[in-house]
């Protein structure tokens, strides 16, 4: 997915330093070209973690990276960051269909460190339109505790994908039509295997993600369709992110991971493109 506003946010990519982080969601949207993002040492709204206020989705998702080998289909890339002593070696592979993306988050202080890990992968058209269907195995959905948008009550669960919403029953797994006026944000949970794709039935392309960490319990999803007045959106945007994710989408004080001192985590997460075959497969079961 690529945002009305790319070519321009593309240009600004501002990096922490230059704003505050009580001010630094405005930035980051203005900055949002969309694709792929990874949301770390933070996931969300600006908080306060381990004494300090973290910056909206965190100083990784914005910050240039150094490239040290790239091939075809191989990248190695790494950054240290300045809002906690971390250093994140990537590496991004291409083979046969699937990008395979991992990254190795180090912590290089002498402190333990409170981190959220999150991709932040989001699809728009051409692949997305309406009657697009979300395949997974998680069995509950939980929309945002600290948003009404009207469809749900805020933070009380419901089944997916046949939800009872405020207006009668709802049918989650369908994309919304991109001039419907939905906005969605919440989170999946309850997964017997960490995967969710978007099958488009019309042309037969299935995006499936996936990841195997246990830590990533939950993945994030954020759906707008021309709902979204607030600037740059002003009801341009169009998108469905799945977005595996270590937290809900409001933090929580007990529970979330940490990174001890000179230890070492690493994620990965995979995304591959199928063909009708697969999606032949999945209405089958």
């Amino acid at each position: 997915m690529a945002t009305p506003w790319a070519e321009d946010a593309l240009a600004l990519r501002p990096v922490p330093a230059t704003y505050t982080a009580d001010a630094s969601e405005a930035p980051w949207q203005a900055s949002y070209a969309g694709g792929w993002q990874t949301l770390f040492p933070h996931a969300g709204a600006p908080q306060m973690v381990d004494g300090k206020l973290r910056h909206y989705h965190g100083e990784a998702s914005i910050v240039p990276w150094v490239i040290d080998t790239a091939s075809n289909g191989h990248l190695e890339a790494h950054v240290s960051l300045d809002s906690v002593p971390v250093r994140i070696d990537r590496v991004i592979s291409l083979e046969n269909g699937t990008v395979r993306l991992s990254d190795r988050i180090e912590n290089l202080g002498d402190t333990v460190i409170t981190y959220d890990y999150q991709s932040h992968p989001a699809f728009g058209a051409p692949f997305l339109e309406g009657g697009c269907r979300i395949v997974t195995d998680a069995v509950t959905y939980v929309p945002h505790p600290g948003i009404d948008l009207g469809e749900f009550e805020p933070g009380v669960a419901v089944r997916w994908p046949n939800a009872e919403s405020r207006f009668g029953g709802s049918e989650l797994a369908t994309i919304p039509d991109r001039h419907s006026k939905t906005l969605r944000l919440g989170w999946l949970t309850d997964f017997t295997h960490r995967t969710v794709a978007i099958n488009n039935p019309r042309t037969g392309l299935t995006a499936e993600l996936s990841w195997s960490d246990p830590i990533r319990k939950y993945a994030w999803l954020w759906q707008d369709a021309g709902a979204d007045t607030r600037e740059p959106w002003s009801g341009r945007g169009y998108t469905t992110a799945i977005e595996p994710s270590t937290r809900t989408t409001v933090f929580e004080d007990r529970g979330s991971p940490v990174l001890h001192s000179e230890s070492h985590v690493v994620f990965t997460t995979q995304l591959t493109l199928h063909t009708e075959e697969f999606a032949a497969k999945e209405r089958a079961q």
